[in-house]
């Protein structure tokens, strides 16, 4: 399967195994069903073309294991408010990444899951209390405070100040991703009219044909 570019995991599915895209080298886009509950040990790993990770709504998804998308080339990362564990290494290696939002389930973290992210400056934190932290979560020198809502109870997250914001939902990558699926689905939406009015022609086209030889 080395040159399949978009993979959709179905509702029904509740989990994807260990190394189970390890063979599509060629993987850009990732859509994963709202069913899947846990994601195994390395099941997207080091695929540097993989540049969207996206989450059906309704997401029920658990646990990420250890090094599910290790090395991947997305930009920008929503975890579900489902999620409450990150693995080990998880995130790590990621070059490109410069924008997580975590979910307010999302306590449980481990050790150098986002670790050597280099272009990493933005995270954003939607719960209210500190949660667990284990070490080196976040290892990337252009890291910011982590950014929290002013109902926040704490000084740190995951074990970086934290700065709080008035509004976290105008900060957090959602907005972006809902802003991107809001022009995404305005061009298929203008694809179909386009689609529709073309075939509309073609039928005109063979009343009048039809027409015409009728006499």
């Amino acid at each position: 399967m080395p040159y399949i570019g978009t993979i959709l995991v179905e509702d029904g599915v509740k989990s994807v195994g260990n190394s189970a895209f390890a063979a599509c080298s060629s993987l850009t886009k990732i859509r994963i069903a709202k069913t899947v509950k846990i994601i195994g040990e390395a099941a997207f790993k080091k695929y540097s073309q993989l540049r969207v990770v996206d989450f059906a709504k309704g997401s029920q998804l658990k646990e990420m294991k250890k090094g599910s998308f290790i090395g991947i080339a997305a930009t920008e990362l929503v975890i579900p408010d489902s999620v409450t564990k990150i693995g080990q290494d998880v995130f790590q290696f990621c070059g490109s990444l410069s924008c997580v939002t975590l979910g307010d389930n999302c306590r449980d973290i481990g050790c150098g899951a986002f670790a050597f992210c280099d272009q990493l400056f933005t995270v954003v934190y939607q719960g209210n209390c500190e949660p667990a932290c284990k070490e080196n979560v976040f290892e990337a020198d252009s890291l910011e405070p982590i950014e929290v809502s002013k109902n926040y109870y704490g000084k740190t997250a995951y074990g970086i100040p934290v700065k709080k914001v008035d509004d976290i939902n105008s900060v957090c990558c959602c907005s972006k991703q809902d802003k991107q699926d809001e022009r995404l689905t305005n061009a298929d939406e203008k694809t179909e009219k386009d689609n529709e009015l073309a075939q509309s022609a073609k039928d005109w086209q063979r009343v009048l044909v039809l027409q015409e030889l009728l006499g």
